[in-house]
This record gives structure tokens, C-alpha cells and sequence, in this order.
């Protein structure tokens, strides 16, 4: 008796290594109406923005006195909400760009500067 083939035929084309297309990652599609950036949902803990929601505060709000007060809890982000509930952009949601640590007050150095201090270093450290 023979074994069924589990996987039946089909008709698949599968592209040849040469004709793959690389995918290049994009943007996001702006949504009309939408800030640029990226949301700060993310970059917060969730369970103190249940908290401040259940208080009343709307999640734009919370997210954002949370992210103001260094994610340290809905105590000093109350706090925060207490102070800042009067500025005019209060209820606006709260985007960011890219996040880096790169200190934006740092000089950027040339091709040629960082090749110039590289070569410092290692004839510092072959001496």
C-alpha cells in the first residue's frame, strides 16, 4: 500500500534567488488629522496608566504626566497632572521621534575627524 503524499500538489513559483526583491522598511503612512511621531504607549507602564484611568484621567493624559514624571508610579504623575492641567496642550496625545541616546548637543565629527581621532587612539595605545 502506498503512503499518501500529506502535502497535496499545487501549482507554487517560487522566485530564483536573483529575482527576490529586497523590502526596504518605510514609514508609517501618516493618518490624516494624525502628529508625526511615534505614540508614548509604549514607552510607559501600562499598569499605572490603568490606574490613572480608573481615577478619571483619560489615557492621553495619563500616558503622558507618566512619561513626564520618569514612569515613577500615579502618585508623582497625579502630582504631575495637578501642575500642568492648565497648559494649553494638556489633553493633546503626546508623540515622540526616534528615540536615541546619542546626546543631541554632542558636535557631529566628519569622516575626516573620526578617522584623525581613531588613528590618535591606536597609536596611544600602541606606544
Amino acid at each position: 500500500m502506498e503512503a499518501k503524499d500529506p502535502i497535496p500538489d499545487a501549482d507554487v513559483e517560487m522566485p530564483d534567488a536573483e529575482q527576490k526583491e529586497e523590502v526596504q522598511p518605510t514609514e508609517p503612512n501618516p493618518v490624516p488629522g494624525e502628529k508625526p511621531g511615534m505614540a508614548i504607549g509604549g514607552l510607559v507602564n501600562q499598569k499605572f496608566v490603568s490606574d490613572l484611568m480608573e481615577m478619571g484621567y483619560t489615557r492621553e493624559v495619563a500616558e503622558k504626566s507618566l512619561l513626564n514624571t520618569g514612569n515613577s508610579g500615579a502618585g508623582p504623575a497625579t502630582d504631575w497632572i495637578q501642575e500642568h492641567q492648565d497648559d494649553p496642550d494638556f489633553l493633546e496625545e503626546m508623540r515622540v521621534g526616534e528615540v536615541t541616546t546619542e546626546d543631541p548637543n554632542k558636535p557631529k565629527l566628519s569622516k575626516e575627524e573620526k578617522e584623525r581621532i581613531l588613528n590618535e587612539r591606536i597609536a596611544a595605545v600602541r606606544k
